[in-house]
């Protein structure tokens, strides 16, 4: 029985991700893999900042306010079932990229910080909403191998937290942290906008 000799393995193993990315489809979920991330984290890895410096919240009031943020995923997951039985997956992904905007320019705006609360929650279900459309068409690029295609993905989304939150942080500086969640939450929404036209009209997934 012929066997694959040592040195060849990591070609063969490195020729089956690019024969996924060779598929225009799946090069469009990585970049909107990479984009989601750079915009949302990029943002949310600095709202702890904002809340000291504009309100000087203690460190466990704002780790308490920002967990709201995972409240809201578990009301997401308890509605999902209802959402899609009500909306099309491009409505939520549309919702999704606008409610982040309104969640991130809230907290921007606001002069107390006891608002943020409920403002987390929604974000944490408004992210869901376009993240959870946009990881299931991720499981739909490679059916023959999904997971390298599911590996892909993470890489994507991996290197958009990365690149976003340091992107962030050249903007701080001289922009300050108020403005710059803003400016990520409204490329957010622009994302969502983008992602509904781009990728999830019929035909085109």
């Amino acid at each position: 029985m012929k066997t694959l000799s040592g040195p060849a393995l990591p070609a063969f193993a490195l020729s089956r991700y690019t024969d996924i990315l060779r598929a225009p489809s799946a090069r469009t979920v990585m970049l909107f893999a990479f984009v989601e991330t750079f915009f949302f984290f990029g943002a949310i890895a600095y709202l702890p900042a904002l809340l000291k410096e504009r309100f000087d919240l203690s460190y466990t009031l704002i780790g308490l306010t920002l967990s709201g943020f995972g409240a809201g995923g578990l009301l997401y997951a308890a509605a999902v079932s209802w959402l899609l039985r009500h909306f099309k997956p491009l409505t939520l992904v549309l919702a999704g990229g606008l409610l982040v905007f309104g969640c991130y320019a809230a907290s921007a705006l606001l002069a107390t910080w006891w608002p943020l609360v409920p403002c987390m929650v929604l974000l944490g279900f408004a992210f869901n909403m376009l993240h959870n459309t946009l990881q299931i068409r991720a499981t739909e690029i490679a059916p023959h191998a999904r997971g390298i295609g599911m590996a892909l993905f993470s890489f994507a989304w991996v290197l958009g937290q990365g690149l976003g939150v340091a992107a962030m942080g050249l903007g701080v500086a001289p922009f300050g942290y108020a403005a710059m969640i803003a400016l990520y939450g409204a490329g957010f929404a622009l994302f969502g906008v983008w992602m509904r036209n781009r990728f999830m009209l019929p035909g085109r997934a």
